[in-house]
């Protein structure tokens, strides 16, 4: 028979609470990385030096971002179409995307799109809305504003 004894009570409870709280981890990481997983997310703003762009609807539309659960992310960049790889620390809010391969068709009015494209991909800070319906993804210098496309 084994004696139950007040440190036997106490290392019980303290295994208890350590699982507890892990599961509380992987809940919360679970739930940053379905935010970040599986909309379409369409650039709405970018802000530099307490400047901001607000992006029409048009726009918006033809700069797209989805990531999958692959570590794949797929961009609409105006006419062209791009991929890269991604990868994510989700507790931390960084997000690390790779030098995104596009095709390179010649599209009106550029110039955002080569934007994201040259600024996006590195190790960058992200962060979402309270609602979860708005990513804004940040380099040194400037802030990228995508919105969920279903929202």
């Amino acid at each position: 028979m084994i004696a139950r004894t007040p440190i036997r009570r106490s290392a019980c409870i303290a295994l208890l609470l350590a699982t507890t709280s892990a599961c509380a981890s992987l809940d919360a990481r679970e739930e940053r990385q379905s935010a970040l997983i599986g909309p379409t997310w369409q650039l709405a703003g970018i802000e530099e030096g307490g400047s901001q762009t607000t992006l029409t609807a048009q726009q918006s539309q033809a700069l797209t971002l989805t990531f999958n659960v692959k570590g794949e992310a797929h961009f609409r960049l105006a006419c062209n179409t791009g991929n890269a790889r991604w990868t994510a620390q989700f507790m931390e809010g960084r997000i690390q995307i790779t030098p995104i391969a596009t095709t390179r068709k010649l599209c009106p009015d550029p110039e955002i799109a080569n934007r994201v494209g040259r600024e996006l991909p590195g190790d960058r800070r992200y962060r979402f809305s309270p609602d979860e319906r708005t990513m804004f993804i940040q380099s040194d210098t400037v802030t990228f504003r995508f919105v969920d496309s279903a929202a």
